[in-house]
């Protein structure tokens, strides 16, 4: 079973995703910003690495201070959870204040049973600290740098200019 160690970061210009072994078979991540297809993908892609094979994974994923998030991001981190769903014994996901928008309440409904949604800090965090005891140091800690969502390349991750319409916002617009 996989035991906690250092945490990467996968980032590109608008966000990032803090992640890695917390504890034996507890996975944290932790995402900022606006999580774009290429980070999206590569975050997705590194937590199929890291959940292949193992029996079972919980995983903890704070996204109380994602702002938006792309459909593919979307779309790559379910492929990989229904891939590996019979690894997953729960995800359980914070967000702001304000609950979820529409685009992640489809994922949770997708994942069923499997995912919970908490919006409050203290309860996120309490069962992080029950399922990882341990955990508190590493979540605590400066994670280390791992490759960018897209190497030397200085334009917009999504591959266009503006794509926004095919971006998420994680909670709903105020009009």
């Amino acid at each position: 079973m996989h035991q906690g160690g250092k945490l990467l970061t996968v980032a590109d210009e608008g966000g990032s995703v803090v992640f890695g072994w917390v504890g034996e078979g507890v996975l944290y991540a932790k995402s900022t910003g606006a999580l774009s297809a290429a980070l999206g993908g590569s975050y997705a892609a590194d937590l199929g690495s890291l959940v292949a094979g193992a029996s079972t994974v919980q995983l903890f994923f704070d996204m109380s201070a994602l702002s938006q998030f792309d459909l593919l991001a979307r779309s790559a981190f379910v492929r990989v959870v229904l891939a590996n769903r019979s690894s997953f014994r729960l995800i359980t996901a914070l967000t702001c204040a304000d609950g979820i928008g529409s685009g992640a309440q489809r994922v949770m409904d997708i994942l069923g049973p499997l995912a919970t949604v908490l919006t409050e800090k203290l309860d996120f965090e309490a069962r992080l600290l029950r399922a990882a005891p341990h955990a508190r140091p590493l979540i605590d800690a400066k994670a280390t740098k791992a490759q960018p969502a897209v190497e030397g390349n200085e334009r917009n991750t999504t591959g266009a200019a503006d794509r926004s319409r095919e971006r998420t916002p994680l909670k709903p617009s105020r009009r």
